[in-house]
């Protein structure tokens, strides 16, 4: 009867470890639960997001055959989903695509970026779609499909296409208007050697370039003013601005002439715009704004093959650069950019501000020089802000109305 109380107390002790391990057990099933729920949820939230994510994305095995087909691809390319999963992909690619997928290619370690080519539509209607592909593995790395997403960029193509045939004719344009200044060229340079048997009694060859060469020059200016009404005056109060800040600057007396000459003649290239654009009233269309924006290539063209004394043509060219790169049509950055450009930059801008123009009406010296001093060191040269500052606001300096 002894052993009777050490066999009670040895059973209750294996009762309360078998109810510790019970509960162990129950704990870990209330974890594999919940991690079985995260599990499914995931899943359910990868799916949702695969089935709606903007780019058409789709899977193929190793034979080709589609596994995956999202709504996106649905859209783009008319095919359900029950219509397209387990068929080969052949159904709606057509023979270029076949080049750039992974499952085609002998090279499937290279992934496909950006790669354009045509697919069909369930309607027969060919598409254009730009591709990114990659192949697809296992845990042991094997090689088990692809993976591929696009976009129909039809559209994009056929804009491409529609600016390309614009872009050809500007240049048409500009090669004939080219070829007018050429004659106006020799015309002027008959005109200069008569000049020069007329002034025989000066003394100085190089004054009688000089006055010739200023002539020509305001000839071409007033071509373009004459275009042009809403901007007339704004060369030559450019020239005005540009000039006395190259003085300020103490720059020598030839690149004063030289930011002068430029700075009278820097918006040439409109010559080649069509009159309708430069005094819209409203805002202007990208593709009208990109017409715009090719004068300064334009007057580089023009000026180009005249041999002034001075780099006109290059100042004319980068009047419409900044510091920081985001101007055109180079993208020039600091001193990239000649100094005399940097002043044509700066006094272009400040007249532009202050003075009106036909889709907005004048914002005002204030507003101008609040402009440059605010974007002093990132889109305009510093050295050539301060010295405007200080003609304005130390000197007195006022742009004329020149009509």
């Amino acid at each position: 009867m002894s052993d009777l109380p050490e066999s009670r107390e040895k059973i209750l002790l294996e009762i309360n470890q078998l109810r510790k391990r019970v509960e162990e057990l129950q704990g870990s099933e209330l974890k594999f639960q919940k991690a079985e729920q995260e599990l499914r949820q995931s899943k359910e939230y990868a799916e949702f997001v695969f089935r709606s994510t903007p780019n058409a994305i789709f899977t193929l095995d190793l034979n080709r055959i589609v596994t995956t087909w999202n709504n996106k691809a649905e859209e783009i390319t008319g095919y359900s989903y029950k219509e397209i999963i387990g068929k080969q992909c052949t159904v709606f690619a057509d023979s270029p695509c076949k080049d750039m997928c992974p499952v085609f290619s002998d090279n499937v370690e290279k992934p496909i970026v950006n790669a354009e080519c045509s697919i069909k539509r369930k309607d027969g209607k060919i598409i254009v779609i730009s591709k990114n592909a990659e192949i697809l593995k296992d845990e042991q790395e094997n090689t088990i499909g692809a993976i591929e997403s696009f976009e129909d960029i039809t559209g994009r193509k056929k804009e491409e296409q529609s600016f390309q045939k614009s872009y050809q004719n500007l240049e048409m344009q500009i090669q004939e208007r080219t070829a007018e200044l050429s004659k106006m060229n020799e015309a002027l340079l008959v005109e200069i050697m008569q000049r020069k048997k007329v002034q025989k009694n000066f003394e100085d060859g190089n004054e009688k370039l000089q006055r010739v060469l200023n002539e020509t020059i305001s000839a071409l200016a007033f071509t373009v003013e004459k275009r042009d009404p809403y901007t007339a005056g704004h060369q030559e109060r450019v020239t005005q601005l540009a000039e006395a800040i190259a003085r300020e600057m103490k720059l020598s007396t030839d690149q004063i002439l030289g930011v002068k000459t430029a700075a009278m003649i820097h918006d040439i290239g409109k010559i080649c715009i069509p009159a309708e654009i430069l005094s819209k009233p409203s805002k202007l269309t990208t593709y009208e704004f990109n017409i715009i924006k090719a004068h300064p290539e334009v007057g580089y063209d023009i000026l180009k093959d005249i041999e002034f004394p001075w780099p006109v043509s290059s100042i004319v060219a980068q009047h419409h650069e900044r510091m920081d790169g985001s101007g055109y049509p180079n993208s020039l950055k600091g001193n990239e950019i000649l100094i005399e450009a940097h002043i044509l930059i700066v006094a272009d801008v400040v007249e532009a501000m202050a003075s009106h123009r036909p889709y907005r009406p004048a914002l005002g010296i204030e507003r101008a020089l609040d402009e440059i001093v605010s974007k002093k060191g990132t889109l305009y040269n510093e050295d050539v802000v301060v010295a405007c500052i200080k003609l304005f606001m130390e000197q007195g300096f006022k742009l004329e109305q020149i009509i």
